[in-house]
């Protein structure tokens, strides 16, 4: 079974063109996940250059590598086309540098260049079979993202909602500013936000006003 991040539209729809065992939900950590705890974060060659000049690659590496088996895939056709788009004035060194530093302080990190997405999805299609014949049919498991903050783990908290996410969750808490207040927002007045439906909006009401019981019998407190 392979798990796709909901943004990744794309290479989801691509990959249910030729196989139905694929389910998409959104993931703080990696774009793209398999059994066996494989990790994938996909990036356009443009992408993977801005995310080295801004840094943000590194905190993404360090996220990725949670996960046995990280694997970096890189989607461009040219690399040094791609480049030629970057405001670093020093881009060909910081690339050099930058996969210096992943080979050296994230060894277990492949990285992976692929012309084109149909490319990248058979990758994940003959992955996933080549696994699934092997016997690993188990249903991959996601990642909380690392926090170095309170407002970050205050939005893995919201996040792990079901239909709920990262982008989501900042939305949510810039709104309503605490977990609290979230928890007593109604149903009605939940989904007056924009991308929040019916049933995300159920899934955050009842799932912050759950009574949590030891011996499992959790029931739903309806008393606002």
């Amino acid at each position: 079974m392979i798990v796709g991040d909901a943004r990744e539209v794309k290479c989801i729809n691509i990959v249910k063109s030729q196989y139905d065992k694929i389910q998409k939900q959104f993931l703080e950590v990696g774009d793209f996940l398999l059994p066996r705890d494989i990790a994938i974060e996909r990036k356009t060659g443009k992408d993977f250059i801005a995310s080295i000049s801004d840094k943000r690659l590194y905190k993404q590496l360090n996220n990725l590598c949670q996960h046995k088996y990280p694997i970096v895939a890189i989607v461009t056709d040219n690399i040094w086309k791609d480049m030629y788009f970057s405001k670093n004035r020093w881009i060909h060194s910081t690339f050099e540098g930058a996969l210096i530093t992943i080979h050296a302080k994230y060894p277990r990190v492949k990285i992976i260049w692929f012309d084109t997405d149909e490319d990248f999805c058979k990758f994940l299609i003959k992955m996933d079979t080549k696994l699934s014949e092997e016997g690993s049919k188990e249903r991959p498991s996601p990642m909380l993202r690392k926090v170095d903050t309170i407002e970050e783990r205050m939005e893995n908290l919201v996040s792990a909602i079901e239909g709920v996410g990262i982008p989501l969750s900042k939305k949510l808490l810039r709104e309503y500013k605490t977990i609290h207040n979230l928890s007593r927002v109604s149903i009605d007045d939940l989904q007056k936000m924009d991308k929040v439906g019916k049933k995300t909006a159920t899934n955050i009401h009842n799932t912050l006003n759950y009574v949590y019981k030891k011996n499992g019998n959790n029931k739903r407190d309806d008393n606002e």
